[in-house]
């Protein structure tokens, strides 16, 4: 199976309740150690990933809260960088954290977790991202 890699590095920034900054709106990464061009995937089927990142980031909001709960820190930040793998099917295949700052073992593996959960677009292949959280106090 032939596999389309492309790095779409969004900055996202969660806090607590609220909806973050939005993304840039074209991908400023490069093509993966395939060397497959990114602009292989089509710029609608892009689009559709980008809108689920945008939609469903408020589930990792859940994770920052219980963070914020179990350490007892209101003014926690962190960041995480998430690589994640989608099946042409639009599940999931893998999610790793690949860098982060500030975030303990058992906030990674809720944000892992979580975007595991994630529902992409059908896709004509394998793609392989990576998107970087930012979490800070809502206040």
């Amino acid at each position: 199976m032939t596999r389309m890699i492309a790095t779409l590095l969004l900055g996202m920034v969660l806090g607590c309740g609220s909806g973050g900054a939005p993304p840039p709106k074209a991908p400023t990464g490069a093509a993966g150690s395939t060397g497959v061009d990114p602009s292989a995937l089509p710029p609608e089927k892009l689009d559709e990933v980008n809108q689920t990142f945008r939609d469903k980031q408020s589930a990792l909001n859940g994770c920052y809260r219980d963070e914020i709960e179990r350490t007892k820190n209101m003014n926690l930040v962190a960041s995480v960088t998430v690589k994640v793998h989608i099946g042409k099917n639009g599940d999931v295949l893998s999610a790793e954290v690949t860098s982060q700052e500030g975030a303990t073992e058992q906030f990674q593996q809720c944000v892992v977790e979580t975007i595991g959960k994630f529902s992409f677009p059908q896709l004509p292949d394998v793609l392989e991202t990576s998107w970087p959280y930012q979490f800070r106090p809502n206040f």
